[in-house]
């Protein structure tokens, strides 16, 4: 925003002021230097917030990669696991577990107490670390003696630490290029780093409070957080759930009571965790599982296995550690930030088991309209069904309004009962729809900051963060939300809803109204708190007079829109899509400027090319097939960073091609607009081949039967359009797109991979097999 008022003598304003913060501005009546009469002196108050990170506590720590891991198994194996679980109760044998576990570690692991160096780069080592201190110490003592001797030393100190500040830096940089494929995690970390910030306020503030100390601020987190949560939920009463056999949705498959726990299932889970995940609330890291899985294989299938038969989560695989990442807004506020959960490893492992075979036996019941969460489905099948329908009414000079929804916390605010009767429903029963209600209830929650923590706080409402069974109780949960819409349509992805109707007359968006009338009954039922402030209505037609209809949710009169951010992607109400690609090219841009300037200490090409294609060619991809441009004004705005990219390239590889193909050619990348016709088609080819889960989209497609025999007819259809924006609408574009390619390559619809075409079109258009960055 612009903040300067002030005009000068010509009644003019010369001089800008922007800000993304609120700053004053005010003439100056004193200025350090004559004032120009165009340009006033002005005066420029701003609040900025200083950002420092909290005093991080020392901290004790294992070294695991020290650690006597043949005796650690040796010592595991002794153990009958069978014969001391067998007569303890499940949170028993689970402490007896942990206990061994952590006895042997104090006895075989190496520690340290870790004092943290928050102010010095990664790449500092201790004889610089000391020289910077010794160069301190010279400096005060000239400043107070005067002393040649002492600046002397001062100024050979300085020198030497530049030198050897600058090779460590090299080496640094060097050695995190060249083992970026084994191990990447040091190289992102530095790009992170380079790119924004992770420190927080020396003083956080929370309502009337604000502190610096780091259990206070913990606190604050945890206190914040938990109000999101429902409170005063009543407690889950099984025995009077179990007589509700009919809630609002049939269960089409069989009963689902008993999971199954293999040790060969185990193992392969115990074996194939992330090695780069942090240690949840039983501190067990990764790298200790996977070290001695074989020995720990055993007492892990017991344990899985008795708490399923019983119907109990233990508590310790109930607990979270919460880390607050700031979204927007000021830094200093708590209220700007949201939780991210760390569970532990072998609850997460647990989960898997249990996910596979629930998501297995209901998968056939969830409803066609939800695309989050579920495999074969995404952001852009959703999308592209939204679209299509969009253009073909559009096509016939029709209107289609869409409501979009917004709830208030969903996932934080999910009421447990009526999750129960959710499962109940669907089919889980016995001691596994027991286990169920343990695994939501009684949960808790403790927010961790630079070694600090907050008291654990109870997880009253809403499904576990970071967990995998969360996502599915989700969508367990809305998943007979579609009942409600007896004339509209709706597409879902996890909470994102929005709900369309092809709006001819009055009496149409009557209908759509009683749709939404019977939507805000169901949320009330359900405790699904609407954010009405965030609903909104768009009507998408090239009418010049669209009907204007006022839709309520909850007593509230929709806000009409006439663009809206639909999962990342910008829709205006007459498809043109220049909204969403000036929003991508600026990003774009931003991004490739970041990287321009950041890789400058990078000597490989290959390390230049993984920035780019991360940060900024994958805006310009996200869903390509609902936005991808006809007009070649907006396509040559997209090409355009990728050329401006490749001639940065070829500077730094020091060679000079004229053409623009030929920059591809010589660093082996596709223009974009190839691109994009190959995820036209590979997403065509994935719809045939049962990669997508969609008969909705699969039904849009249509073989060509032609009435006479034709030497090389088209296999698909190509369905008729008047107007432009219906041709390029995703199935019309592809069907001539495959049409075209089918003439200069073999692709079968139904067998060829989307990898192997991509290796057959690079042939056709470099003459060459290309290379993916």
């Amino acid at each position: 925003m612009q903040y300067n008022s002030h005009i000068n003598v010509n009644d003019r304003i010369l001089d800008l002021i922007l800000s993304n913060d609120h700053v004053s501005v005010s003439c100056c009546d004193s200025p350090l230097v004559p004032e120009d009469s165009h340009h006033k002196a002005l005066c420029v108050s701003a609040d900025f917030v200083e950002i420092h990170s909290l005093l991080t506590k020392p901290y004790f720590k294992f070294i695991y990669n020290l650690a006597d891991y043949s005796s650690i198994i040796h010592e595991l194996k002794q153990v009958d696991w069978l014969f001391e679980f067998n007569n303890r109760s499940l949170e028993d044998a689970v402490s007896y577990f942990y206990d061994t576990i952590y006895k042997l570690r104090d006895k075989h692991i190496p520690s340290k107490t870790v004092i943290p160096r928050n102010k010095y780069p990664p790449w500092y080592k201790t004889p610089l670390i000391k020289m910077l201190k010794e160069k301190s110490k010279y400096h005060s003592k000239y400043k107070k003696y005067r002393h040649a001797s002492d600046f002397q030393a001062f100024t050979l100190l300085r020198q030497r630490i530049k030198d050897l500040e600058k090779s460590l830096f090299n080496d640094y940089i060097t050695k995190i290029e060249q083992g970026f494929l084994k191990s990447p995690k040091a190289f992102w970390s530095y790009i992170k780093a380079k790119k924004c910030s992770n420190a927080y306020p020396s003083i956080l503030k929370f309502g009337n409070r604000s502190s610096g100390e780091g259990e206070d601020v913990c606190n604050m987190f945890g206190e914040y957080f938990h109000s999101n949560f429902l409170q005063g939920c009543h407690i889950i009463d099984l025995n009077a759930l179990a007589q509700e056999r009919e809630v609002g949705m049939s269960s089409g498959a069989s009963d689902l009571c008993t999971i199954e726990i293999l040790e060969e299932e185990v193992l392969k889970l115990l074996k194939g965790v992330d090695l780069n995940k942090s240690p949840g609330p039983d501190h067990i890291p990764p790298i200790f599982i996977y070290k001695c899985a074989e020995s720990l294989v055993t007492p892990i299938t017991i344990l899985f296995k008795k708490s399923l038969n019983i119907g109990k989560m233990p508590k310790i695989w109930k607990s979270a550690f919460i880390t607050p990442i700031h979204k927007k807004g000021p830094k200093d506020m708590v209220e700007n930030y949201r939780p991210i959960s760390k569970l532990c490893i072998l609850a997460k492992i647990f989960e898997k088991i249990v996910y596979r075979q629930v998501y297995a036996a209901i998968r056939q019941n969830f409803s066609e309209q939800q695309h989050g969460f579920l495999k074969g489905r995404s952001t852009t099948t959703n999308l592209v069904l939204l679209s299509d329908y969009l253009t073909k009414c559009m096509a016939q000079r029709s209107q289609v309004d869409v409501i979009y929804t917004d709830y208030s916390k969903a996932f934080d605010r999910l009421d447990h009962v009526m999750l129960m009767r959710k499962l109940l429903a669907i089919g889980i029963r016995g001691n596994l729809y027991r286990w169920f209600s343990s695994y939501v209830e009684d949960r808790c929650q403790t927010v961790v900051l630079n070694g600090y923590s907050s008291r654990a706080r109870s997880v009253p409402s809403g499904i576990p963060q970071g967990s995998l069974l969360g996502p599915l109780l989700f969508n367990i949960f809305v998943n007979d939300i579609h009942h409600c819409f007896h004339h509209s349509k709706v597409l879902l992805y996890a909470d994102d809803m929005k709900i369309f109707y092809n709006i001819t007359s009055t009496g149409d968006a009557e209908r759509l109204q009683e749709d939404l009338n019977r939507f805000e009954a169901y949320c009330a039922l359900n405790k699904l708190e609407l954010n009405t402030t965030k609903c909104h209505v768009c009507s998408f037609t090239r009418k010049p007079r669209p009907l204007t209809f006022n839709y309520s949710l909850s007593g509230t009169v929709l806000s009409r829109v006439e663009k809206i951010k639909d999962l990342g992607v910008i829709f205006d109400n007459k498809l043109i899509f220049d909204e969403h690609i000036n929003a991508i090219v600026n990003k774009a841009s931003k991004a490739l400027g970041f990287i321009i300037r950041t890789s400058s200490e990078f000597k490989q090409i290959k390390t230049i090319k993984i920035l780019y294609c991360a940060f900024v060619r994958s805006h310009l991809e996200y869903a390509s097939q609902v936005w991808n441009p006809t007009y070649g004004i907006y396509i040559n705005r997209i090409e355009n960073i990728q050329k401006k990219f490749l001639r940065y390239v070829q500077f730094r590889s020091r060679t000079y091609l004229d053409s623009y193909t030929l920059r591809c050619r010589k660093f082996h990348m596709l223009p974009l607009l190839e691109r994009r016709k190959i995820a036209d088609l590979s997403f065509l080819l994935n719809i045939c081949n049962g990669v997508l889960d969609c008969p909705d989209l699969l039904s849009n497609v249509g073989l060509y039967t032609p009435l006479v025999r034709l030497r090389k007819p088209n296999l698909l259809y190509v369905p008729l359009a008047a107007c432009r924006y219906r041709r390029n609408s995703y199935f019309i574009r592809v069907f001539r797109t495959f049409n075209e390619v089918c003439r200069e390559v073999d692709v079968d619809l139904f067998h060829t991979s989307a990898f192997r075409l991509k290796g057959r079109l690079s042939d056709l258009f470099f003459g060459c097999r290309w290379t993916s960055c």
